[in-house]
């Protein structure tokens, strides 16, 4: 039996370990709709996430302090989706959030222009209305640096080698998209709205708001 502590205080009792999405549906429809992500003991997880221990458990909805943050770096995902769609061969190297929104940088043939956002934008609309799922993995470091070197993505096996060998690294994908990542993200691209590339500079910057 897993027993779970609400942030009111309430408790709730599961006779086999849920995930946080089957926690936010036990609590009604509504918050399930609106979830992004949520909390165990206080560590943001994915809603996939399953609850093996008794545990306080927080739901994370567009309305919660964390939302944005989580949601600019599924956005920053988003953008590395759509660049390497629209431009093969373009390598993903990181992709953090800033004070005011996210960005990413790449490694390719040539620099990007301002001339390349709108076609980027575009792309990046099409996976949204896709709903893809974003799903999570775990590989131990070397096992990840062979998967991005097998993706021709010299300077992300690069990043991970610098890692210590006796880690395990998430990973996650969506639709033909994989990325490494420490998360938590939105359960899928449909979440990620009202986003606009603003500028490049060796890197291309977009906002969340």
């Amino acid at each position: 039996m897993i027993h779970i502590t609400l942030p009111d205080g309430s408790k709730k009792s599961f006779e086999q370990a849920p995930t946080l999405r089957e926690v936010a549906e036990s609590i009604g429809a509504g918050l399930a709709k609106a979830a992004l992500a949520g909390k165990i003991d206080g560590v943001p997880v994915d809603l996939s996430r399953t609850v093996d221990r008794d545990a306080a458990i927080e739901i994370i909805t567009h309305r919660s302090p964390e939302a944005l943050e989580i949601v600019r770096h599924s956005t920053a995902h988003l953008l590395a989706q759509a660049v390497q769609r629209l431009h093969p061969g373009a390598q993903a190297t990181i992709g953090p959030v800033i004070e005011n929104g996210f960005y990413y940088d790449f490694a390719y043939a040539r620099p990007f222009t301002p001339d390349d956002l709108p076609a980027i934008e575009q792309e990046m609309n099409k996976i949204v209305i896709a709903a893809m799922p974003v799903t999570r993995s775990v590989l131990p470091r070397n096992a990840a640096i062979q998967f991005f070197s097998a993706k021709g993505e010299t300077y992300k096996a690069q990043i991970i080698a610098s890692i210590p060998a006796d880690e395990d690294l998430s990973l996650y994908a969506q639709g033909e998209f994989t990325d490494l990542c420490r998360g938590p993200h939105v359960p899928n691209t449909e979440r990620i709205k009202s986003f606009r590339l603003m500028k490049v500079a060796g890197l291309l910057a977009g906002r969340f708001s």
